[in-house]
């Protein structure tokens, strides 16, 4: 973090969860992100991802399906994921880090996000298994 971060982005790196396999890869090293790209895109690629991976398989995928026309995907209820991870401390991470590595992050590891009533909002990752419960430290 940088002293003149702002406060949203402090809260995202020091409060936000992150969980990856071991297996997980590296992430890639910072690249110039295309002039045009900008952290929506990256999420609906990361969605579009998740969509083609096995029925379930991340978190991002639900309230989306694929279009039966060929052309991509689209929403069927709102996500509260999708809706966080758009939001300018996400925005302000994608730039220190590049386009690539925020979709890897997206793609493979588990992200959650505290909310005001000291549980976790999972944005991104496996679904947990039915009837599952954590606590948090």
């Amino acid at each position: 973090m940088l002293p003149h971060d702002p406060k949203p982005l402090r809260n995202l790196l020091r409060e936000t969860l992150v969980f990856a396999p071991e297996a997980a890869a590296a992430l890639p090293p910072r690249e110039p992100s295309p002039p045009a790209d900008a952290q929506h895109l990256v999420v609906q690629r990361a969605v579009a991802r998740a969509l083609a991976a096995p029925h379930g398989a991340n978190v991002l995928a639900l309230g989306h399906r694929v279009r039966g026309d060929g052309g991509g995907h689209s929403s069927v209820y709102p996500s509260s994921a999708v809706h966080a991870l758009t939001q300018p401390a996400w925005e302000l991470l994608r730039a220190r880090i590049g386009s690539a590595a925020m979709e890897q992050l997206l793609c493979s590891t588990a992200l959650l996000s505290p909310l005001p009533n000291r549980s976790f909002q999972q944005l991104t990752g496996p679904l947990p298994a039915a009837g599952a419960r954590t606590t948090a430290p």
